[in-house]
């Protein structure tokens, strides 16, 4: 079982709780604030947690994804902030699962190593303005001028977009009969053609800065392609989408943890007591938490066997419904109590709910192929 953790994993999860305790747990101004906490960030880097994911040989932990998972969730319990997680994610399998991946040994070299220390920050950049991450609707694209390549274009919805150092954009490089193909670019922020656009004001998952860049006249060498020219949808952003919302049950178990223990938390300051359903229940919810964190570390347990596992997508799926089930039943629960919430809690819930909506309507679709393979004859 995973949940055994081994030595190594236990020493990720107690420097995750000394520094959640010392650095992120303090900051109460970290749900309201509109600058990014380069303080914190700075101190990731140096206690190795920006570069846990990166291989030891550019510098970095060497961690797999069960280490991500481990610190994740820590980082958000202990720390009371998943925002700042979201970016330390990010960051994390940008470095890891484009750079370390799909990158030449010159592109790992000349990237990694920065990204590991903190001194350099990833984004991803696939979203455009109006337009989401769906192939038929992006534009921005690439055009070959003799030894080099224009990037012309914006997007935006880019988490770490207003901090990033390294954008890993993706644009088309070929159009025929309304297919288009993709090619991964790798673009540091100094670019001449690059820049980056206002940040956008979410109501939730602060403090991580999502923002957006436009592209003008970017031009680029050859040696900035990331991958195989023309499959940069199909090799990684499609696999990137499951890949971040394994990823993220980590720290989204993180989230519930610290809801569940803060809400028990504010009934024995209130000295609120409990009837029999309700105890049953908050206990019920508690069991839920802990079924959510072993099913963070088993999925990571996939991604790390590098086989395919048939499980995997509905893991993912049952972890989303499980989330939302959660919240109603502790919003009942708070209601029936009529405990005071502080505004830790307030702010967990937003951000846990907010994560929640993302690519719902993507989730559903995919529930009803589950459901319909049922069906089938």
């Amino acid at each position: 079982m995973a949940t055994a953790l081994n030595k190594r994993l236990l020493s990720i999860q107690r420097r995750c709780v000394r520094f959640a305790g010392k650095y992120i747990a303090p900051r109460a101004d970290l749900h309201t604030r509109e600058a990014f906490p380069f303080d914190i960030w700075k101190a990731m880097g140096r206690e190795g947690l920006l570069g846990l994911g990166i291989a030891e040989e550019y510098g970095g932990g060497g961690g797999n994804f069960l280490s991500l998972a481990v610190a994740g969730e820590t980082l958000v319990r202990e720390g009371h902030n998943l925002g700042l997680v979201l970016s330390w994610l990010i960051h994390q399998l940008v470095a890891r699962s484009f750079i370390t991946r799909f990158g030449t040994p010159e592109q790992r070299e000349r990237f990694l190593p920065g990204l590991a220390r903190g001194e350099k920050t990833a984004c991803l950049a696939v979203s455009e303005p109006g337009r989401g991450a769906h192939p038929k609707h992006l534009t921005t694209a690439a055009r070959r001028e003799g030894d080099v390549l224009v990037l012309e274009g914006d997007k935006s919805y880019l988490t770490n977009g207003p901090i990033a150092d390294l954008y890993v954009v993706v644009a088309v490089t070929n159009s025929q009969d309304d297919r288009k193909a993709f090619t991964a670019f790798l673009v540091p922020e100094e670019t001449p053609g690059l820049a980056r656009t206002a940040p956008l004001n979410f109501p939730f998952l602060r403090p991580s800065p999502h923002g957006g860049i436009a592209l003008k006249g970017c031009r680029l060498p050859a040696s900035s392609i990331l991958g195989a020219p023309g499959r940069a949808y199909t090799d990684m952003v499609i696999p990137f989408r499951e890949l971040e919302d394994a990823a993220m049950m980590g720290p989204l178990a993180g989230g519930l943890a610290d809801q569940i223990h803060g809400f028990a938390g504010l009934l024995k300051s209130q000295g609120i007591a409990l009837d029999d359903d309700a105890r049953a229940e908050l206990g019920d919810l508690r069991a839920q938490v802990d079924l959510l964190r072993i099913l963070a570390y088993e999925t990571a347990r996939m991604m790390d066997s590098g086989r395919e596992h048939r499980e995997f997508t509905p893991l993912l799926l049952a972890a989303r419904t499980f989330g939302a089930s959660f919240q109603e039943r502790l919003a009942k629960l708070a209601a029936r109590t009529a405990v005071v919430q502080d505004e830790r809690l307030r702010q967990m819930t937003n951000d846990l709910a907010g994560a929640g909506s993302v690519a719902r309507n993507v989730c559903r679709l995919k529930l009803m192929k589950l459901g319909d393979e049922l069906l089938a004859p």
